[in-house]
C-alpha cells in the first residue's frame, strides 16, 4: 500500500505543531534523570537465577519469532515469483509463467482450479480480472485457507466473512502463543528481585516488575487485535462495488513478517527491562514500608539488645551492691544529688520557669506548682527503682 506525498506532508502538518513544542520539556526531563542516575550510583547486583531463565525464554521466543520471518518458512507468492499482477494478469498467463520457472506442484494445480473456478462462476466487470475474489482472498489470508477451508466458495457473497472465520485460528495462534511466553517470563515465580525491607533476602516481585508486565501482555495484545484489523479491513478494501478493482497488497505475507518481527521487538525490549531492572540498573521502586515480618525482626532484635543491657546493668549493680566501698560511694553520692535537686527545685527562678513553661503548655497562668507534690513522686520512683531487683525488671 503506497503512501503519497501529499499524505504525508498533510499528517506531517497534523502531528509537528503537537511535537515540536514538547520537544524542549522532553530534553529538560532528559537532563534531570541523567543527571540524577549520575548523581546517585546504582547498587549492582548479580540477576537471579529464575530471572535468567526468564530472559532465556524470552530470548527463545524472540529467535524463534525472528527466524520464522525468513523466506524459507513462509510459503511461496505464485505473483511475486511469477512476476505477475493480480489486477491485471489472467489465469492461463500467470501459470504458464509459474511452469516456465519450476514444475507445477500440486498446491499451484488447485490453485488454478480454484481462480478458472471464480473466472467462470463469479461476477466480474469489463475492468476487474476474472477470479478477482480468490485472488484478494489468496493475497490476504495466503495459498492454506484459499484451498482448505469448506465453510464457502470464493464466489459465494459472504466469502469474506467465512475465510475470516476459517483463518482466524492461523491468525490469533502465535499471539495466543506469545501471551503464554510472556505471561510465564513475568510470572512471579521467575520475574524476583530481591529487596532489603524483605527479610533473608527472600525474593518478591516489586511494583515496577508487576507494570512492566501489564505493559508488555498489553503490547502483545494490541498487536493481535491490530493483526485482525488490518487483515479485515484489507480483504474488505480490496473486494469493492467499484468499476475499477483495488488491491491493497499481499497482505499474508506482510503481516506474517511485521508479526514476527513485533514479537521479537517486544520480547527484546521485555528482556533488557527486566535485565535492568533485576540488575539494580534501572525501574527500582523507592523503598516502602516494611513487611510484618521485617518490623518483628527488628522489634525483636531491639528486644534484645535491651535485654542484652539490662543484664550488664543488673551484674554491675550487684557488683556496686557488695563491695562496702563502693556501697558506700553510691549512698552518699544519691543523698548529695537529692540535697542538690532539693536546692535546684526551691529556687525562685526554677520555680518562676516552672510555672511558665505549665502555663505555656495550657495549664492556669496563676497556678502555683506543688514542690511537696513533685518531690514525693521523685522520691516514689527512686524508692521503687533502687528495691526492686534485676530479676524483677527483666520478669
Amino acid at each position: 500500500m503506497a503512501v503519497s506525498w501529499e499524505t504525508l506532508r498533510s499528517l506531517g502538518f497534523v502531528i509537528l505543531p503537537i511535537i515540536l513544542p514538547r520537544v524542549p520539556a522532553v530534553i529538560r526531563w532528559l537532563r534531570t534523570n541523567l543527571s540524577s542516575l549520575s548523581r546517585s550510583a546504582p547498587q549492582i547486583r548479580p540477576v537471579p537465577k529464575p530471572t535468567q531463565w526468564a530472559l532465556s525464554l524470552l530470548f527463545l521466543s524472540a529467535l524463534v519469532a525472528f527466524i520464522s520471518t525468513l523466506p524459507f518458512f513462509a510459503p511461496e507468492n505464485i505473483f511475486i515469483l511469477a512476476r505477475s499482477r493480480p489486477q491485471n494478469t489472467t489465469t492461463g498467463v500467470l501459470f504458464a509463467r509459474l511452469a516456465a520457472l519450476r514444475p507445477l506442484t500440486p498446491t499451484d494445480e488447485k490453485l488454478r482450479l480454484i481462480f478458472e473456478d471464480v473466472a467462470t462462476g463469479g461476477k466480474s466487470s469489463s475492468s476487474s480480472p476474472k477470479g478477482w475474489q480468490a485472488r484478494i482472498l489468496y493475497a490476504t489470508y495466503g495459498p492454506g485457507p484459499l484451498i482448505d477451508c469448506t465453510l464457502a466458495s470464493p464466489n459465494d457473497k459472504d466469502a469474506l466473512w467465512w475465510f475470516f472465520l476459517y483463518a482466524l485460528p492461523t491468525l490469533l495462534g502465535p499471539h495466543v502463543i506469545h501471551l503464554i511466553v510472556l505471561g510465564i517470563a513475568t510470572s512471579s515465580a521467575l520475574l524476583v528481585s530481591h529487596s532489603p525491607q524483605q527479610p533473608n533476602g527472600v525474593a518478591s516481585v516489586s511494583p515496577a516488575q508487576k507494570r512492566l508486565r501489564l505493559v508488555a501482555l498489553a503490547l502483545a495484545a494490541s498487536l493481535g487485535v491490530f493483526e485482525l484489523y488490518y487483515t479485515a479491513w484489507s480483504s474488505g478494501a480490496s473486494i469493492t462495488e467499484q468499476t475499477k478493482p483495488t488491491f491493497v497488497g499481499y497482505t499474508f505475507w506482510t503481516m506474517r513478517l511485521a508479526r514476527g518481527l513485533s514479537i521479537a521487538v517486544i520480547d527484546a525490549f521485555l528482556g533488557w527491562c527486566i535485565w535492568l531492572q533485576a540488575s539494580g540498573r534501572a525501574f527500582q521502586s523507592p523503598p516502602g514500608p516494611p513487611s510484618p515480618e521485617v518490623a518483628l525482626n527488628t522489634h525483636l532484635m531491639a528486644m534484645n539488645n535491651l535485654l542484652a543491657r539490662l543484664r550488664a546493668l543488673s551484674v554491675l549493680r550487684n557488683g556496686v551492691m557488695r563491695s562496702d566501698g563502693l556501697r558506700s560511694t553510691s549512698d552518699i553520692y544519691w543523698q548529695k544529688e537529692e540535697e542538690v535537686m532539693r536546692e535546684v527545685l526551691e529556687d525562685p527562678e526554677v520555680v518562676d520557669a516552672i510555672r511558665a513553661s505549665l502555663a505555656a503548655d495550657g495549664g492556669a497562668a496563676g497556678q502555683l506548682l506543688d514542690i511537696a507534690k513533685v518531690e514525693q513522686e521523685a522520691q516514689t520512683f527512686v524508692n521503687h527503682f533502687i528495691s526492686t531487683s534485676p530479676q524483677a525488671v527483666l520478669s
